[in-house]
């Protein structure tokens, strides 16, 4: 048997006969499994270049520095719908962790902010 490239193994449709009844019905919907990788990525990036205690974020070899606390922090997100939860661990890394002086309200506010990615992942709209 001849050997046939794998493109012109197939027939070409003809154009004259499509219709809309032969095509396979796409639907376009916005909401989208929730994606727990894409989570992951948006806590790392929050926790490095808007929480970051320490002040490592214009040092491009510290990117890795909060790392650690990326899947508590995915989990506590994924678990919670308020920023209590959340803000708390972020204020305890920074009180007992760092021994630092702690900014309660920017924890809130990353709190929230991470929130916000959540709900922009599970409407699609990330």
């Amino acid at each position: 048997m001849r050997w046939r490239h794998p493109c012109k193994a197939q027939p070409r449709p003809d154009p004259s006969r499509d219709t809309a009844a032969d095509r396979p019905i796409v639907r376009q919907n916005r909401m989208k499994q929730f994606d727990n990788n894409e989570l992951s990525k948006r806590v790392d990036e929050v926790l490095f270049y808007v929480w970051d205690p320490i002040g490592v974020q214009p040092e491009p070899r510290a990117r890795s520095e909060y790392e650690s606390y990326v899947p508590k922090v995915r989990s506590l997100v994924e678990e919670n719908d308020n920023i209590g939860p959340i803000s708390a661990y972020l204020a305890e890394i920074v009180r007992n962790r760092m021994a630092l002086s702690l900014n309660s309200k920017h924890c809130d506010h990353v709190a929230e902010l991470l929130l916000e990615h959540k709900k922009a992942i599970k409407e699609g709209l990330a």
